[in-house]
C-alpha cells in the first residue's frame, strides 16, 4: 500500500469516527470516554452521581512515581460534553467548584466539539495561577486519535468501520479453533478426551497466535522455517526429506489436525520431486476422502502455510505454492 493511499485511508477513517462521535447518544459517548481513561492508565475509574445536566461524570486516580521511587497520586474529575458548538468558559467554570469541593487536582473536559478561543484564553490564565484544579481537555480530534490508538475501544464501539475482509482469514482460523475447543469440552464431559484433539488444538492455537503477533508487530506475515526436530514423535520423515521450506507452525497444525481428523495413529511423510506424500495408517473410503478434501480446518491451515493438498488413494499429496 502506498504512503499516500495509507494516509488518505487513515484520514477517511478519522472523519468517519469523528462523525459517529458527534452523533452518538450521550450515554454511549460517556462510556467511550470511560474506557479510554482506563486504556490511558487512569486507575480506580468510577462514575460519579449524575450532575445537574443529567450527564454522568467520571473520576479516577492517576498514580505517579518520581525519580527516587516515591509514589504519589493525582485525583482527576472528568466532564463529558457532547456538544456541537464550541464550549465557552462558563460551561467549564461551572464545573470547577464541584471539583474543588472534592479535592480534585485535575479537571479533564472531554468534548465532541472544541474550546472557543476566549475559553482557551481563560483556561490558560487559570492554569498559570496557583489555583486548583488544573484544567485539561480532550477535544474531538484528540478523542478520535485515542480511539484509533486503542484498538479495543475502536472495535467495541466502531465495529462497523472495520474492514472485515482484511480480518477474515484470522476469523476463519479462530472459528475452527473454537470448534476444536468445543469438541474438547464435549469429549472431556463424556470422558472420551483424546491426546489427538489436544495436540491439534494446541498446534492450531500456536499458528493463530504466531501469525497474529507477526501482523501486529511487523505489519506483515512472515515464514518461520520448519524445524524438523520440533515436530511430533508419531511422525515419521524419510531420511532424504527436508521440510525446511514449510512454515513451521502451519505444517505442525496441518499434521496434528490431519491425525485427529483421520484418526490415524502414525503419519509418514516423504518427498517425491516437487510434492510431499503424506501417508496415514488408515484405509480411506470415498466418504473419508471427500471429508478430507473439503475439510475447512485443513484448508484454512493450508492458506496460512501457503501450501495445498489433494487426496491420492490412501495418502495426501502436499504442494508448496
Amino acid at each position: 500500500m502506498s504512503s499516500n493511499h495509507s494516509d488518505s485511508t487513515r484520514a477517511a477513517l478519522k472523519q468517519q469516527i469523528a462523525s459517529r462521535l458527534s452523533q452518538l447518544d450521550a450515554r454511549v459517548f460517556e462510556n467511550i470516554i470511560f474506557d479510554l481513561l482506563i486504556e490511558e492508565g487512569l486507575g480506580n475509574v468510577s462514575w460519579r452521581t449524575p450532575g445537574p445536566d443529567g450527564g454522568r461524570d467520571i473520576e479516577g486516580i492517576f498514580y505517579l512515581k518520581d525519580f527516587s521511587g516515591v509514589q504519589s497520586s493525582e485525583r482527576w474529575f472528568v466532564e463529558c460534553k457532547r456538544h456541537k458548538k464550541s464550549l465557552d468558559w462558563p460551561a467549564i467554570f461551572n464545573k470547577i467548584a464541584y471539583a474543588v469541593s472534592n479535592n480534585a487536582e485535575y479537571l479533564l473536559v472531554a468534548t465532541t466539539s472544541s474550546l472557543s478561543p476566549p475559553c482557551l484564553n481563560e483556561v490558560e490564565k487559570w492554569n498559570k495561577s496557583s489555583k486548583f484544579p488544573k484544567i485539561r481537555n480532550w477535544i474531538l480530534s484528540d478523542i478520535v486519535n485515542l480511539v484509533i490508538r486503542h484498538s479495543n475501544v475502536f472495535t467495541k464501539y466502531f465495529f462497523e468501520l472495520i474492514n472485515l475482509s482484511l480480518a477474515e482469514p484470522f476469523l476463519d482460523l479462530s472459528l475452527q479453533l473454537t470448534r476444536l475447543i468445543q469438541n474438547i469440552c464435549i469429549s472431556f464431559e463424556f470422558k472420551s478426551l483424546s491426546n489427538e484433539i489436544l495436540e491439534a488444538a494446541s498446534a492450531v492455537s500456536e499458528l493463530l497466535y504466531t501469525k497474529t503477533e507477526n501482523f501486529k508487530s511487523l505489519g506483515e506475515l512472515t515464514l518461520h522455517k520448519c524445524n524438523q526436530d520440533d515436530l511430533f514423535h508419531w511422525l515419521t520423515i524419510s531420511e532424504d526429506t527436508l521440510l525446511i521450506d514449510f512454515d513451521h507452525q502451519a505444517i505442525r497444525a496441518f499434521l496434528a489436525s490431519l491425525r485427529y481428523i483421520s484418526k490415524s495413529d502414525v503419519i509418514k511423510i516423504k518427498r517425491l520431486g516437487h510434492e510431499y506424500v503424506v501417508e496415514i495408517n488408515k484405509m480411506l473410503d470415498n466418504f473419508d476422502k471427500a471429508d478430507l478434501e473439503s475439510n475447512q480446518l485443513l484448508n484454512d491451515i493450508c492458506f496460512w502455510g501457503n501450501f495445498h493438498y489433494n487426496i491420492d488413494g490412501h495418502s495426501l499429496k502436499v504442494f508448496l505454492k
